[in-house]
Formats: structure tokens, sequence, C-alpha cells
């Protein structure tokens, strides 16, 4: 990233990476700082929601999982397989919804997830399909992040609540600190943005 910096000269860095792209995001700040480039954070907006179980980390919700019974549909994506398959009986009740790519499905296999139970297809759904996808499963946990509209959170929370599922969600690593995507497009069409 830092070579990239330094090829391009920008006067200054939007990082609009997703929400919970932490490790990119530190590499971002810590190549601009490198090369000296103001870094500011493009915020995706959080979306509101009720009746979810919200967990800080990955072990905290699997612990939860171990403590209770019933299938469970990840939407947390293939780096996370390895933490759910560890989970008690996890080879029976867990499903994973994963982008399709070979080395995330070789992940999740590694992981010890049967094929049968991974499903890569490249989002966001509609709630018709998250819900038939849901339903498919039989689980009774949702696994899913705060991604936002543009991640399609909304739509994939109404559909487990539709099918009388628990939405158990991953908090976002970061805090909020940062502009919306309206703020930056008026900041970059005004000129503003050299203020700052």
């Amino acid at each position: 990233m830092a070579a990239l910096i330094r090829e391009e000269a920008p006067l200054l860095v939007l990082n609009a990476t997703h929400p919970y792209a932490d490790v990119a995001t530190d590499s971002i700040d810590l190549a601009c700082r490198e090369c000296g480039v103001k870094c500011r954070r493009v915020l995706r907006e959080k979306q509101p929601h009720t009746g979810c179980v919200e967990f800080g980390t990955l072990s905290d919700m699997a612990e939860y999982l171990n403590t209770h019974e019933g299938g469970v549909f990840s939407s947390l994506g293939a780096k996370e397989a390895a933490a759910l398959a560890s989970v008690k009986g996890a080879e029976e009740r867990l499903w994973l919804r994963i982008l399709p790519s070979e080395d995330g499905l070789r992940s999740c296999l590694a992981a010890g997830v049967p094929a049968k139970h991974i499903i890569c297809m490249q989002g966001p759904f509609s709630e018709e399909l998250n819900a038939a996808m849901f339903r498919t499963s039989g689980a009774k946990y949702l696994l899913t992040k705060d991604t936002g509209r543009t991640g399609g959170f909304a739509d994939k929370v109404n559909a487990a609540q539709k099918c009388g599922m628990t939405v158990l969600l991953l908090k976002r690593p970061q805090p909020d600190s940062g502009e919306g995507m309206a703020f930056w497009k008026e900041a970059l069409r005004s000129g503003k943005w050299r203020e700052l």
C-alpha cells in the first residue's frame, strides 16, 4: 500500500473498506503515516436493529453457541470457519455462506465443515432469498455482522426474524471515527476536503 501511495502521490487517502476490515484499515493507516499522507475513514452507516444478541468477539459468540442447541447459519465469511468449526456438533449443525472463492472454500473444508453445508454465493441477497436459505438449513441461529445497507444487513435480519431465528450480531471491531458517504460526496464536490 505504501508503494502505491508513493507512486500515485495523493493528497488524501479515503479508506472505504468494509467495516470489519480491521487488518486492511490498520495497513492503510500505517502506509499513510509512512508516506506522510492524510488518511480519513469513510464510514458505512450502521443499520438500526432490534432483537439481536450482540457479541464483541467471535470467541464469545462461539461460547454462547456451545451452551445453546440448534442449527447455526453463519454469514460471517470463510475467515471465521475454523473458529466456528470448533463449536460443539458443528459438523451437523453449522452452515456457512461465504464468498465464491477457491481459497475460502478450501479453508472451510479444511476446518471440517461438510461441503453440503457450504453455500458459495456473492451477495447481497434479498429478504426472500435469505429466508429460503435459512429455511433450507433449518437453523435456529443466524450469525452476522452489521454490514450496513450496502451489505444487505436489514434483509438478512428481517428474513431471520420472520423465520423465527435468533440473530447473533458480531459488533464492529473499531470505533466509528470518520464520516459517512454523504459527507465525502459533498466534501469532494465542493473542494472542502482540502481543508481537512
